[in-house]
């Protein structure tokens, strides 16, 4: 299938696209979770006659039966993605070195891709093989119908990683998704939405077979990485590591929840206790066009004030990181960090629940010691705290930012289940410029 591939604002159900009828047109939304395709998309895919029933997934259908045009979460992208022409092993590696390099001009060393799917291997080891900008970690994607054959795969992948010994690509992790998004309303949430009636959001696993899959992975030696938005897929999240530590016992395992977006207040103790890193986007944490015209109106005020809560997940001892999730968001740490500092998007702009801001040094391993000269300033923190940015897996990185070129170099570490439950500051002079 030829296809014209874009990104577009917005996430609710629309129309048929119309552009370009006589050629397949798909159109990603702006955070992935939901694509949207013309008819002659729809027919080359064989979906003008009906779609198929769909265990996670979403397609809203026209009166007679022919799908409208969104497709939204897993099962339904894949009906129109599985149609585009694979991208060769030499696109892919074009591609990685592309994202590479933007990162690598952010200043950022240590990135995880948070979603590899088997086919983009070769690609990787491409990639490897030429001259790389930055590490990265490769974080298998967990399918829940097949992750029993991945087994044994993951771990053939992880060992041919392994022979490459390359320092710049590792395959230490398996992400699992248990929800989608807050604002297609496939989020997974313990009370329905508040615009849309008996609407719990969309869950991509069983409960039974999640818990087995996390703890099967987690014997293999692979640290598990969950995407949680709603507060129900983060309370499954937390109960699915409660079950591997129960299953398999107490190890340094660095389990991640990424995002954390919505968590209830009795669920956000449970971080800590259970050695659970939150790897928060700061960036997200600003009352922007997404939070206004499809976050909040789904969440209603209550749970609106469970959002994005850094600063009260720091007070708890966990372990905190903070991550871009790119393209979907800026990739410059220094905006995320920023963001998390300020909690709003401008000098004008409102707070979005400004008792969850953090201050600059406790969220910074190194920072310059301030003098009447040399002031501690927010910029200073920042520059400082970049290098924890690239360890949402936990992971350390073997490099960091210096700032000025030469400045004594920041040191970053990853803490362990044997360290200290939380961020800690350290403040050392870096001589006269900063």
């Amino acid at each position: 299938m030829g296809s014209i591939l874009t990104r577009l604002w917005g996430n609710q159900t629309v129309g048929q696209v119309t552009a370009v009828p006589d050629r397949p047109v798909v159109l990603d939304a702006w955070d992935y979770h939901t694509v949207w395709a013309n008819s002659a998309a729809i027919e080359r895919a064989g979906l003008d006659r009906g779609i198929p029933a769909l265990k996670c997934g979403k397609v809203p259908l026209r009166a007679d039966g022919r799908p409208l045009g969104t497709f939204q979460e897993w099962d339904a992208i894949d009906l129109i993605r599985s149609r585009i022409p694979a991208v060769t092993p030499s696109e892919m590696a074009n591609r990685i070195d592309y994202a590479a390099q933007v990162y690598a001009r952010a200043g950022v060393t240590w990135i995880q891709d948070a979603w590899v799917d088997e086919d983009t291997l070769e690609g990787y080891f491409l990639w490897a093989g030429r001259d790389p900008r930055c590490r990265i970690n490769l974080a298998f994607r967990a399918d829940p119908r097949q992750w029993h054959s991945q087994l044994d795969r993951f771990a053939l992948h992880r060992a041919c990683v392994n022979d490459l010994k390359s320092p710049f690509l590792t395959a230490r992790t398996v992400k699992f998704f248990i929800d989608g998004i807050i604002e297609n309303r496939t989020a997974m949430m313990l009370d329905s939405y508040c615009d849309a009636d008996d609407a719990y959001g969309l869950p991509v696993w069983d409960r039974e077979e999640l818990f087995e899959a996390l703890a099967a992975f987690d014997r293999l030696g692979f640290q598990v990485h969950l995407h949680a938005i709603g507060d129900a897929a983060n309370r499954t999240a937390l109960d699915g590591i409660e079950y591997v530590i129960g299953e398999n016992g107490v190890r340094d395992r660095r389990p991640v929840i990424a995002h954390a977006h919505v968590i209830h207040p009795r669920d956000l103790p449970r971080f800590a206790e259970l050695g659970v890193i939150a790897n928060f986007q700061p960036y997200w944490a600003q009352i922007d066009r997404s939070m206004t015209d499809f976050v909040i109106p789904g969440l209603g005020p209550e749970r609106a004030e469970w959002q994005l809560l850094i600063g009260r997940m720091m007070q708890s001892g966990a372990v905190v990181s903070f991550g871009s999730d790119w393209p979907v968001t800026d990739e410059h740490p220094i905006e995320g960090l920023a963001t998390a500092v300020n909690r709003r998007s401008g000098a004008d702009a409102p707070t979005l629940l400004p008792e969850e801001r953090i201050h600059p040094a406790t969220h910074c391993l190194h920072t310059p010691q301030p003098s009447p000269t040399r002031p501690f300033t927010s910029r200073t923190a920042a520059l400082s705290a970049s290098a924890w940015m690239q360890t949402s897996s936990g992971f350390p990185p073997t490099r960091v930012i210096r700032h000025p070129p030469n400045s004594q170099k920041f040191r970053c570490v990853a803490p362990g289940s044997s360290d200290a439950a939380r961020i800690r500051t350290h403040r050392e002079p870096l001589g006269n410029k900063i």
